[in-house]
């Protein structure tokens, strides 16, 4: 369902359209990863609420989905969760540290 289409259709003719967004969803699922760990240790509740929705929906729609096409549609359903956890992983990454100013 993550890593669909897989790296190798990249260059099929019926999958040119989708290598822009295909290529930005392999770059941010290590960021994705490091986002729900840091979301469970800041707030474990709220991060285990979202990752079992997640989880269900998931799920439901890589064991419904019928082809590929269909797939990557219906995981925009879900994407928005996925690209906040990508966000705060990030967020993390490019955090660089405080400088201390002049007074």
């Amino acid at each position: 369902f993550m890593l669909e289409p897989l790296p190798a259709r990249f260059f099929e003719p019926s999958f040119l359209c989708l290598f822009p967004q295909v290529l930005v969803w392999y770059f941010l699922l290590p960021f994705m990863l490091i986002g729900v760990l840091i979301s469970l240790n800041k707030n474990t509740i709220a991060a285990l609420t979202v990752l079992l929705y997640l989880g269900l929906s998931s799920m439901a729609i890589a064991l419904s989905s019928g082809n590929v096409g269909t797939l990557l549609r219906h995981r925009d359903y879900v994407s928005a969760f996925y690209l906040m956890f990508a966000g705060n992983g990030l967020a993390i990454f490019l955090k660089q540290p405080h400088k201390k100013e002049a007074v």
